[in-house]
């Protein structure tokens, strides 16, 4: 799961590793270590109070090689020197000291940063450690994201990964690091991802299951689509209105939309988008969904989005066999020409439908917590 993550990862995102104190979390660092320096990546140690010093004499009893001498690393508290120690930081305490920290650190750092054009790799290691003498004051914990946390998440060339033992941080502190980072890393056994950054542009071909909640916002999917690969090249299929309901929803975001993707309605009664072509819910589903592959195959979209499938049922007296209809024709976009992303309110989805469909997609990805967690592919 780790080198999964290595693979996908793009510079100025930022992976989160939540790791229980019983678990290894050295050998995902020294996977990263190594991933990196393959790749003549320099890597720079934030190392808290002696953290690298710990997992590097855990991976010596492994019979493990951490090549310190090829890692740059800023000190931070502690007293064991490893690798190539350019600079030693203060941890703050008081928000009165956070912003000198920040400009010491930044200070210390510059040199690696600036001495050539390749990407570099951040590795924090001991978060938990940094925090935990303001973590049990709220105010003081806004200032530390406000302050010290947040400016990491500017865009530049480079990967970031931050280590925390779940057992010492407080759930307030874990759940505002989560929310705001790209990837979730859960260690406790194998690796686990539990959120990761949502792009279509991931998807070439085939299905994807996308699992939603009442109290989520697929129209982030939609926006997604429009911005990733372009209004022209997204068709979305409107079930009841359902596609329409999160068309709005984006304008009101204000989601800067230049132009509108082509719609085709199943059911429901208000227009949006470019609709260009009006389907009856009412009718057999194997009649006009056979009309709506005519469709497809006529405008050659890149990525169709399905919104509200799981409705169709409702409108028929046998849904077991529109929900096999459905799931059958879902089995068949695994060879089209176009990416299908399916995305269906679990909460009021048929359950068969929704395992069916999960069987069938070869991703599945679920709203969590205000991100995304891969449950599949």
């Amino acid at each position: 799961m780790i080198d999964e993550l290595l693979g996908e990862m793009k510079t100025g995102e930022i992976a989160l590793i939540e790791y229980e104190p019983t678990s290894s979390p050295e050998m995902a660092f020294h996977r990263i270590v190594e991933h990196f320096l393959e790749r003549d990546v320099p890597v720079l140690v934030v190392d808290v109070l002696d953290t690298l010093h710990t997992f590097n004499e855990h991976l010596k009893r492994r019979g493990l090689h951490l090549p310190v001498e090829k890692l740059t690393v800023v000190k931070e508290g502690g007293r064991i020197k490893l690798g190539n120690v350019i600079g030693e930081v203060f941890i703050p305490s008081e928000p009165s000291e956070f912003t000198y920290h920040q400009v010491q650190y930044s200070k210390t750092v510059r040199p690696f940063f600036e001495a050539d054009e390749r990407p570099k790799a951040i590795i924090v290691l001991g978060m938990e450690k940094f925090i935990l003498p303001f973590q049990n004051d709220l105010r003081k914990v806004e200032m530390y994201f406000e302050i010290i946390e947040r400016p990491l998440i500017a865009p530049g060339g480079k990967y970031t990964f931050l280590f925390i033992n779940r057992a010492v941080a407080n759930e307030y502190v874990l759940k505002n690091l989560e929310g705001e980072k790209h990837y979730v890393v859960e260690l406790s056994g194998e690796a686990r991802v539990t959120k990761t950054p949502f792009s279509l542009l991931q998807i070439e071909s085939g299905l994807l299951l996308v699992e939603y909640g009442s109290k989520d916002h697929p129209e982030l999917v939609l926006g997604s689509a429009i911005d990733d690969l372009g209004a022209g090249n997204v068709l979305v299929v409107d079930v009841a209105d359902t596609g329409m309901v999160v068309g709005k929803h984006l304008e009101t975001m204000e989601w800067d939309v230049e132009e509108q993707p082509r719609v085709v309605k199943i059911g429901g009664r208000v227009e949006w988008g470019k609709t260009i072509a009006t389907l009856d819910v009412y009718n057999e589903p194997a009649v006009f969904l056979r009309k709506l592959d005519g469709i497809l195959k006529g405008e050659s979209p890149k990525v169709v989005l399905y919104f509200g499938m799981e409705r169709i049922p409702r409108f028929h007296r046998d849904p077991a066999r529109i929900i096999l209809t459905i799931a059958n024709r879902a089995a068949a976009e695994l060879t089209a020409p176009y990416s299908a992303v399916y995305l269906i309110n679990r909460d009021v989805a048929p359950p068969e439908l929704r395992g069916l469909l999960e069987e069938t997609a070869e991703g599945v990805i679920a709203f969590r917590d205000g991100g995304f967690e891969k449950l599949k592919g």
